[in-house]
């Protein structure tokens, strides 16, 4: 019996649009999956983003033991923010535990693996490297074999400019990275050897969030209909998992939660004449990233320079930490998606905490939209209810979106809390997708339950290996037994 294991990871894919496509039979492959395979929702992180949901899968943890919860971290002694990347991983990945076991492992576009460190086969860095200019590969020779056989290749789709620009212009960019990706997947599937190989498309993630029309999202989602099905024609000897990290919503208003607690009296934020001429940090980031200096970018983001240069230029976005004032607030908002605040532990006292904490669950429950007067929030998770593990950095409390909903970070500088979503009009939901197919997987199993940290672990169980004591997730039982 095999012990190889291929994962496919569909960033954003969500099962409302796989039933909707396989009943029109637009997707006659994953109608194949759902007829011979097991199939069901995957539970996402808590808050459902690809930095979390991704570290959760390839390590069978929750945030609380893996460390990451957002796209960004305070400096250490600091309240700059700056992106995670690979070393902010406390647990090694999946690809590690294989490599030490002498297993070939071959991993395409892993998200936040960047720097890279070795591995037994090859190791792909996708969202979270600087850019295709890095050293994005291991063996790092691999670069130039990419880039020359497939020029349209890159590490991420430079989502600062569709949302800047717009995403009918970076329309033909999107597609030509994505059929490179394609490209590059299916060339390694049939010149490499692998015990392991992972690879993860983030095209669906990207136009979901732009474009919320069915019938253009449909046409995504038969481009990896069509992956699966090459995939199924070309791999008949290894257990298949396709998944993804989260799901994907409808969303029309953007809820400020900075505004919002500085109305509450929790944020105070200082005034910047800069702002009020139009002057901001995000009009020189698109001016840089339009000129092709992403390297730069991701430098700048990580390096000393960025927190002083902030202190001059403002920023509603991460960047407005510079113009906060820190003596006079006592909760903010992490990052800019994921619903996630923090406690500003040098002004709140020990004893206090607990007060301020109870009282923004309180009030995020009594938040409404002024138009509707509808609740804003669904659920507030303290910090001890959402993770388990070392949480002391983890969100004091973690909000989650009611329908429609989402809530970002940054600040207004008219201090408006709602506004009305004209673009990126799709967000991140709970719900992913799951599906295991191969041999002696048992037909039209429903996998209720399952969530992001099961996947590790079933990696493993199929491959006849040890399942570390640590991991927070079980082995999904798709198969009777494995008898190695």
């Amino acid at each position: 019996m095999t012990s190889r294991v291929l994962l496919i990871g569909l960033d954003g894919a969500t099962m409302n649009m796989i039933k909707a496509g396989v009943s029109s039979g637009k997707l006659p492959t994953f109608k194949r999956l759902m007829e011979r395979g097991a199939w069901g929702e995957l539970k996402s992180s808590i808050p459902p983003l690809s930095p979390p949901a991704w570290s959760s899968i390839f390590t069978g943890v929750n945030p609380g033991k893996h460390g990451i919860y957002n796209f960004v971290k305070h400096r250490k002694d600091s309240k700059a923010l700056t992106p995670i990347s690979s070393r902010d991983l406390r647990l090694e990945p999946v690809w590690k535990i294989l490599s030490r076991r002498g297993k070939r492992c071959i991993m395409m576009n892993m998200p936040f693996a960047y720097p890279l460190e070795p591995v037994n086969g090859v190791l792909i860095a996708g969202l979270g490297a600087p850019s295709r200019d890095s050293d994005f590969t291991f063996p790092k020779q691999w670069r130039e074999l990419i880039l020359r056989m497939f020029p349209d290749y890159d590490v991420d789709f430079n989502e600062d400019l569709i949302l800047q620009e717009g995403f009918t212009k970076h329309l033909s960019k999107i597609d030509r990275v994505s059929n490179a990706n394609i490209q590059l997947y299916k060339y390694l599937l049939q010149s490499e050897q692998w015990d392991f190989f992972a690879a993860v498309f983030r095209t669906l993630d990207v136009v979901q969030h732009y474009t919320r029309e069915k019938e253009v999202l449909l046409q995504y989602y038969q481009l990896f209909d069509e992956v699966l099905k090459h995939t199924l024609e070309s791999v008949r000897d290894a257990w298949i998992i396709v998944c993804s990290d989260h799901g994907f919503r409808d969303v029309h208003t953007d809820v400020y939660v900075n505004n919002w607690l500085e109305t509450l009296g929790l944020l105070k934020v200082r005034r910047h004449l800069l702002a009020r001429a139009g002057l901001t940090a995000e009009r020189f980031q698109l001016i840089l990233a339009s000129l092709g200096f992403r390297h730069l970018i991701w430098s700048l983001k990580r390096g000393p320079l960025l927190h002083k240069l902030l202190r001059v230029v403002p920023s509603e976005k991460l960047g407005f930490y510079a113009s906060v004032d820190w003596e006079k607030t006592k909760a903010y908002y992490l990052g800019n998606a994921g619903g996630m605040i923090l406690l500003n532990k040098e002004i709140v006292k020990t004893e206090e905490r607990n007060d301020v904490v109870q009282r923004v669950v309180r009030e995020a429950g009594d938040l409404t939209d002024p138009k509707t007067g509808r609740r804003v929030v669904a659920k507030a998770y303290l910090k001890h209810e959402a993770y388990k593990g070392e949480i002391d950095d983890a969100p004091d409390v973690t909000l989650v979106e009611s329908e429609g909903y989402r809530l970002v970070g940054g600040y207004t500088r008219g201090g408006s809390i709602f506004k009305e979503i004209r673009e990126r009009t799709g967000d991140h939901d709970m719900n992913g997708v799951l599906f295991a197919f191969g041999p002696d997987i048992r037909a039209k199993v429903m996998l209720d339950g399952a969530s992001v940290c099961d996947i590790t672990p079933t990696i493993l169980y199929l491959m006849g290996l040890e399942v570390p004591e640590y991991v927070d997730g079980l082995p999904l039982r798709v198969v009777q037994s494995i008898p190695h």
